[in-house]
Order: C-alpha cells, then structure tokens, then sequence
C-alpha cells in the first residue's frame, strides 16, 4: 500500500505542475494558490513514503534489526539505492517548486522521479538490460504520463469549481490529441514485459501473479471505455452532456487507480514466470497435442469456430453504428458460443501437476538412477525395452503403453509425474507415491524422457537441421586437469558451443579428426570422453594423465574418463539413427560418435565414425550459423528436466 500511496503522490504532484505550467494564466489566483498547496502536500508525502519503503525493505533484510541498520541493509542493495535517489531528488523537486514555483524544471523532476521506477522493476532487477529493459523504462513512463494527464483533469475540474471561467475541456482536447499512440506503445511495451515475466498462458491463469495482472487488464479495458465516451464528447456527441463527461472522467481515474494498486501488487509478488503453477483446471488448451490425439476432429471444429467468429465480428460492427449495448451483447454472446465449441476441440486432460517443472535435472546420473527405479518398478509391465511388452502385459485390462513411440512427448512432464504418482484411472497403471520418493519419480521421468527422446533423434545427421532446436543435451560433470570440476551447463551459461566426443580407449581416439577443430574459434569447446580405460594403464590418475596428455594439442579440448560407464550410459539413448534404428538395442556402444551441441543446450548434429565427418570449413560454417542464430529462452528448461 506504501508504493500505491507513493506513485499516487507522484502523479498527483505531476498532474498539478503540468496543470500550472500548461493553464497557469487562465486560472484565478484562488485556484493557483490551492493547486499550488495540492503540489506542496503531494511532495510532502513523496518524502515520506520512500522512508517507508526503506524501512520495509530492510525489514525483509533485517528482521529484528533497529530502524537505522534495517535503512542502512535497504542501502546496500540495488532497491534501496534507487529508493534513495528518489528521496534525494524529491527533495531537489521541492525545493524547486519552493524557490521557483511550477516550472518546467520541477514537472521534469517529479517526472523523472516516477520514471526511475522502472531501475527497480522485476525484468531490471532481475540483471536484463537488454531490449526487455527499453520496454519496462518506456511501459512505466507512458503509465505516468496517463496518469498524470487523469490528475491534471481531475485537478482542473476542482479548479473549475472555484474558478468556473476555466475550461477544462480545452485540456482534455490536448490531451486526447495523444492519448491513442500512448495507449498502443503501453500495449506494446506491456507485452514485451509479459513475455518475459508471464512467458506461458498457464502460468497467467494460475498464479498470483498472473491474475494481478488479467484484474489489471480488465481495469485498464474499463479505463479504455470511459476515455472512448469522453473522446465521444470532444467528437460532439449530444448523448453525452458536460456533467456525464466529468462523471466518465471520475470513472475512468477510479479505474487507473485500480490499475495503479494492481501494478504495485505485482510489484511485490513472484514473477509468474518463475512461480509454481498450479493448474486448477480438468482441462488445458493444446491444440497440437489435441490435434496429434484426436486428428480432423479439431480441424473442423476449429475451421466451424473460425467462420463463427468470424461471423459475430461482421454483425457486432453492423449493430454497433445503432446501438453499442446490443452490439457488446452480440459480441459476447458470439464469444461465448465459439469457445463452447472450440475450447474442448483444442483441449487436452489436465492435472494439478501439469506445469509443474522438475527439479531434478536432466542430467547423466539422474537418468542412470532413473532406469533403475524403471527395472525395478516398471519392467513387468513396459518391458525392458518400454515397448509395453513386459510378462505382466497380456494380463492387464488394457496394454501398457509403449514408452518409446512420440506419444510420451505429447505430454507435458508434469502430466507423466502426475501418472507415475497417482496412476492413470483408465487403466491398471498403479501409484508409486509410497514405493519412490518424489525425487526418485523425477529420475525416473527424466530417464523416459531420455528413452523416448532417443528414438525421435534417428533424423539427426552430419549437418545442421534448420528446424528449431528440441533434443536437449544430457548434462554431466567432470573434473579438470586445475582439479576444479565443470559442466555442460556451465559451458552453456558462457555461449559456448561444444564438441562431444566418445571413444573407447586412447588408441582408438580419432585424433586427425578432433584435429579438424577449428583454432580460431573461441566459441566451441571440445569434450573427449572415454568410456573405458587403456588397458595399459593400471590406475585412474594414470589415465587421465594419459588421456589429457593426447588431447593437450587439441585446441579447447578437455578429457574426461567415464569410469563407472554413467555419461555413456545416458549418452547412448541418442545414438540411434535412421539407418540403424536398432530396435531390438543390439548396439548400445557410441564409440566413435560426435554430438554438436549449441550454445543453448540442444543437440544439432551428429555423425558417427564410419560417417563422412564434417570437413574443418565445414565445422567452421556450422560454428557460425550456430552464432548467428537468436537467443533460445527455452533452453532454461534444461534446468528444470
């Protein structure tokens, strides 16, 4: 409530300046004199509530702490420090409308004040400058300028009754000559942040957040409305007379007001994009899930909805030249009709765990762990293989599913967590929620997501696919010649792309092709990992002194010795290709196979030994169009696998 109180006063004391600097002559000295004190006492407050905010602030820091080293702890953060420089300047601002009166200076001041909100949003905070900040900075200055254009009007029309030689109107007409481009760069900056800070539908009708903001957004469409009659006024409209167009006026501040109050709200709440969604619906919209289950089925049905909406937007806009009211009832009614047959077409089952992300991740050992929990809990049943052919299988009501076809893709993890938990109504499928932890049906989830997976990789080839990116790498530590330890993930957080390599032992390494690697690309870090150790060689360190010492002319290349046989294990889901499918898993070794992984996690190209490796230019060509391509935000969910 602080921070509402605290942008209020700021806009207020924005407004009231920019009613003086615009309309100071044609206001009695009565008038100035009260709009004058608005500003003083709007200044006041904008000195005490970022004490306030200090305060608070440093409480969270330090609980128990006096009220100085709880301000003292605010200072030393980000937040605090930004805090502070608005007191600081809220000051200066005073001072100024002090000494000079209602100049440009000081509506620049209170202006600025209010803009540097934006140093202390979610997205800035969060360390992204980049084009998210632009948009939050520009979002939250285009807000102030609204509402800072509804104080100036509500204060002119106070003014007016103690001056009533003042028109009010004539402000509103230079205002509104603006309002429509500031509206549509507030919508397009908010999306921006949305993307970033929403980043799924799921998450924006499942948490607190996301529903601060859809309440946000209806405030803003009530705004939107009010302003459409007072425009309609301005226009000439004898249905709207001057005392209902201040009534619009007054409805549509309380609306900003409202939006001003959900704006802080969220402010203060956990971004959705990085809050647990807990889904409370049967159902969730997917249509190519929906569309990969039921087929033509959600074609005409989305084809029949189209012409339906499509239909309703003609006769809504020929309703709408007679009669608003009637046409928003058409509308609605339309909407309603066309998402009662278009909703369950595009819809999917659903379960509170849908959305949930693991946190367990998607690396080797977990899915060694993984298919352990599945020989033990799952063979009967699936098979060894996941081919839903296991001995328990024929006498099952209805078979098992086969874990290896696309199908276990359609569903999101949370889905599979969900079964693996509770078991699946349809079917004899059983809860595990007492035979395994809830890590352990994680580690199983990732190694049938590796399994699946592994199968749909056969179309990996030598070169680059241009389809978008989808088969994450599986991560794995290893220990460096420094004796510091280092990870696929942590090459990935430095955009770097990396070479894997797996060999069997030192002599059957293909050094003149891990010599192809480029050396002048700093971007790519090559990964030789050997899946057995030398024969020569009697001990570990010994092997890793002589596996290193082979790759030490290697440019960027580490050694790593997959001792217990983890990394490979994993690994080998993906060694599967369209020309040796090996169904019946007769050839689990990936010697000799290369994997480029970009710099964002994904596995792009592979080529085995027997296969015509790529040429050095050509490493280098696919290095660069790996460069060049855009940053895949998606990659995060590796963490989360």
């Amino acid at each position: 409530m602080v921070r509402v109180v605290h942008h209020l006063a700021i806009c207020i004391a924005c407004g009231s300046l920019l009613l003086l600097w615009l309309r100071v002559q044609q206001l009695s000295p009565s008038a100035v004199r009260w709009v004058r004190q608005l500003v003083f006492f709007s200044l006041v407050v904008m000195l005490i509530t970022p004490l306030l905010l200090l305060l608070s602030h440093g409480e969270v820091l330090l609980p128990e702490a006096s009220a100085i080293a709880r301000i003292a702890a605010a200072l030393s953060t980000w937040i605090g420090q930004i805090i502070a420089l608005q007191l600081v300047l809220g000051c200066v601002a005073l001072l100024s409308v002090w000494l000079i009166g209602a100049s440009l200076l000081s509506l620049a001041l209170v202006f600025f004040i209010a803009v540097l909100t934006a140093l202390r949003s979610h997205v800035i905070a969060s360390g992204d400058l980049g084009l998210a900040s632009i948009a939050a900075t520009l979002h939250i200055a285009i807000a102030v300028l609204w509402l800072t254009s509804l104080a100036a009007l509500l204060v002119s029309q106070y003014a007016h009754r103690r001056d009533t030689g003042f028109d009010w109107r004539a402000l509103l007409q230079v205002i509104s000559r603006r309002a429509p481009l500031a509206m549509l760069l507030l919508l397009i900056t908010g999306l921006m942040l949305a993307d970033r800070t929403i980043a799924t539908g799921a998450a924006l009708v499942a948490t607190p957040y996301g529903w601060s903001l859809l309440i946000k957004l209806l405030m803003v469409t009530g705004a939107l409305f009010c302003a459409l009659q007072l425009r309609r006024w301005l226009a000439g409209s004898n249905k709207i007379s001057a005392p209902l167009a201040a009534q619009w006026l007054r409805i549509e501040s309380g609306f900003a007001l409202m939006v001003l109050f959900f704006a802080g709200l969220m402010a203060i709440t956990i971004p959705a994009a990085h809050d647990i969604v807990d889904w409370p619906l049967s159902f969730r919209i997917a249509p190519i899930a929906a569309y990969l289950q039921h087929g033509a089925e959600v074609l005409w049905f989305s084809l029949t909805g189209a012409t339906l909406l499509f239909t309703t937007a003609w006769f809504t806009l020929r309703v709408w030249r007679q009669s608003m009211p009637r046409a928003l009832l058409l509308g609605i009614a339309g909407l309603l009709v066309v998402a009662s047959l278009v909703i369950p077409a595009l819809s999917v089952d659903a379960y509170p765990t849908t959305y949930l992300h693991s946190p367990i991740s998607f690396d080797a050992p977990s899915i060694g762990a993984g298919e352990r929990h599945y020989q033990k809990w799952c063979v009967s049943c699936h098979g060894v293989y996941g081919r839903g052919d296991g001995p328990l299988a024929s006498s099952l009501r209805k078979p098992p599913a086969n874990l290896t076809e696309p199908h276990v893709q359609w569903h999101t993890h949370g889905d599979l967590y969900w079964w693996i938990t509770n078991g699946m109504a349809s079917s004899d499928m059983p809860g595990f929620s007492k035979q395994m932890t809830d890590d352990e049906r994680w580690q199983l989830l990732n190694f049938l997501t590796a399994m699946s997976l592994g199968y749909e990789a056969r179309p990996l080839s030598p070169r680059i696919s241009p389809k978008d990116p989808w088969l994450p790498a599986i991560d794995f530590r290893y220990a460096l010649a420094s004796g510091d330890s280092m990870s696929l993930t942590e090459w990935r957080e430095q955009s770097k792309h990396v070479l894997l390599h797996f060999v069997n032992d030192l002599s059957s390494m293909n050094t003149s092709s891990t010599l192809l690697i480029p050396s002048d690309s700093v971007a790519v870090k090559c990964i030789v990992v050997v899946i057995k150790p030398d024969t020569r060689a009697k001990t570990t360190s010994i092997d890793l002194q002589n596996i290193r010492s082979s790759t030490s002319l290697i440019p960027s290349c580490d050694a790593v010795y997959d001792s217990e046989y983890q990394i490979a294990s994993a690994w080998a889901h993906y060694r599967r290709t369209l020309s040796d499918p090996d169904f019946n898993n007769e050839r689990i070794d990936i010697a000799g196979m290369w994997f480029l992984i970009d710099r964002f996690g994904f596995v792009r190209a592979r080529w085995a030994a027997d296969e015509l490796s790529p040429s050095a230019d050509q490493l280098r060509a696919m290095l660069t169009q790996l460069m060049d391509e855009p940053e895949i935000r998606s990659a995060n969910i590796h963490a989360r696998r």
